[in-house]
């Protein structure tokens, strides 16, 4: 059955972490001993945009943006409390974080038609968990909180389009409604906003829309994958081999994404235990989580 949405909740966001931080392989090693798991990027912004969220209670672009930057200086959302790594930091992301500091515009990420980057799926789950009792309202802030870094069409159609899965998730939809075919969290969902044919295509192909199949790497690609391992069942390491079989060089990324539904349909229960105490700032996810549920019961979402 479907879990209750406390575990939903937790699954979803200890799911991303593990993803990212298993996603790049064997995990290293110190002294004989599997060494702590870190998570990269991806989670870490998906930290950032969701105290962003919960501290202002509302999307606020210049205060979202405003802890991105103090993650890549300070450290900000990271498992360890350090910034990142030279080179850790994606280009297109350290591009947006340097148009921002240079221009001081919030919404600082490229509108150009042809950046298919799939950076900005992870944060999603933040729009998804803070405003899961307003499906409407959560959908739309999943692109939303994609602006800073990316808002190219196809990238916030993709983000919505992810989104309207997580909400749906969240709420108890059964995984089979939001994983095969096209995520309806309200029967309105798409009329005041369609989503554009490539993404229209992707999850509802009978519809007769055509479109040419999404290119590994890119936005569309990475949930069309993270759908199809999520239906084909098995355990969350058998799908997280998956993701980086499929993934070109975005194994953390695509591993995020998969462990991310994976919890979210499974619950944090059938996530591995052992993996999971391995996890540096295991404390800070379980924190955000609690806020997450506490959020959503206050909002009226039934267990």
């Amino acid at each position: 059955g479907t879990p209750a949405l406390a575990a939903r909740l937790r699954g979803a966001w200890l799911g991303l972490a593990l993803g990212d931080a298993l996603g790049a392989g064997k995990p290293r090693t110190r002294g004989g001993k599997p060494a702590a798991l870190e998570w990269t990027q991806h989670t870490a912004l998906a930290l950032c945009t969701i105290e962003s969220l919960l501290t202002a209670g509302r999307y606020d672009a210049r205060d979202q943006i405003d802890r991105f930057v103090r993650w890549q200086r300070e450290g900000e959302g990271s498992s360890t409390g350090a910034p990142p790594a030279t080179g850790a930091v994606t280009p297109d992301v350290a591009r947006a974080l340097a148009t921002y500091l240079w221009r001081g515009l919030p919404t600082a990420g490229s509108h150009d038609p042809a950046d298919l980057s799939p950076n900005s799926l992870p944060r999603v789950i933040a729009a998804a968990a803070f405003a899961c009792a307003d499906p409407a309202g959560a959908v739309a802030l999943a692109a939303e909180c994609s602006r800073t870094t990316h808002q190219s069409p196809t990238i916030l159609d993709a983000c919505r389009l992810y989104g309207a899965m997580l909400v749906a998730g969240l709420r108890g939809q059964p995984a089979a409604e939001w994983l095969s075919g096209m995520p309806e969290t309200v029967q309105t969902c798409w009329d005041a906003r369609p989503l554009h044919k490539d993404a229209r295509a992707l999850v509802a192909p009978s519809s007769g829309v055509v479109a040419s199949a999404p290119r590994p790497g890119t936005v569309l690609h990475a949930i069309a994958e993270v759908r199809r391992l999520a239906l084909a069942g098995g355990s969350f390491e058998d799908g997280l081999a998956a993701a980086r079989r499929c993934a070109k060089g975005e194994a953390t990324l695509y591993g995020a994404l998969f462990g991310t539904v994976y919890g979210l349909m499974h619950g944090e229960a059938a996530l591995p235990t052992d993996a999971r105490e391995r996890l540096a700032g295991l404390a800070r996810l379980e924190d955000v989580a609690a806020r997450c549920v506490t959020r959503a019961r206050a909002a009226g979402l039934a267990a």
